[in-house]
């Protein structure tokens, strides 16, 4: 199959063009900008409760 394809194929097709990479890049940095402080209060929530973490109740 390669063999096929390998004449119509050329290596600037398999790049990402500029807008897209733009947009990709500007997804990731806002979705780690609600993600990572999501998690560092979880994290504060339930690892860092000293009440949490030990088993009094049984």
């Amino acid at each position: 199959m390669p063999y096929f394809l390998y004449p119509d194929l050329t290596i600037f097709n398999t790049f990402t063009n500029e807008t897209m990479y733009k947009s990709l890049l500007v997804g990731y940095i806002v979705g780690m900008a609600i993600l990572i402080p999501i998690f560092i209060g979880f994290w504060r929530l339930f690892l860092k409760d000293k009440r949490y973490l030990t088993n009094e109740g049984d």
